[in-house]
């Protein structure tokens, strides 16, 4: 029999697999639109592709106090934000139709991931 925490665990592996499955197909919608930038997506009204990317928006299940408060999830959490700070930057500059090659530079703390 299954103990409380281990079903509490397992229910948050299962939400976070899905929601890397989520980032991933916004990563696809991010990459799409950097290459057509004028084509539209019906998806682009449902959830913004920054929305999409941010795996935390799509877990049902919080992580547990222990599970959330551990490093690897901090430090997660801490370059998923980097990441969307620089999908935002990016976004901004094809929309202005001034985006180069520049900002795919890896800043050096994410060149290890």
């Amino acid at each position: 029999m299954e103990k409380h925490g281990e079903k509490a665990l397992r229910n948050f592996y299962d939400d976070f697999r899905r929601a890397l499955l989520m980032h991933r197909k916004g990563r696809l919608r991010f990459f799409s639109k950097i290459l057509f930038p004028n084509d539209e997506s019906p998806l682009d009204l449902e959830v913004p592709v920054l929305e999409q990317l941010d795996f935390r928006a799509w877990l049902n299940v919080d992580p547990a106090m222990q599970e959330g408060q551990h490093q690897l999830y901090l430090e997660l959490t801490r370059q998923q934000d980097t990441l969307l700070l620089l999908v935002a930057e990016a976004l901004e500059s094809v929309e202005k139709s001034k985006f180069t090659s520049n900002q795919f530079d890896v800043p050096p703390d994410l060149s290890s991931v």
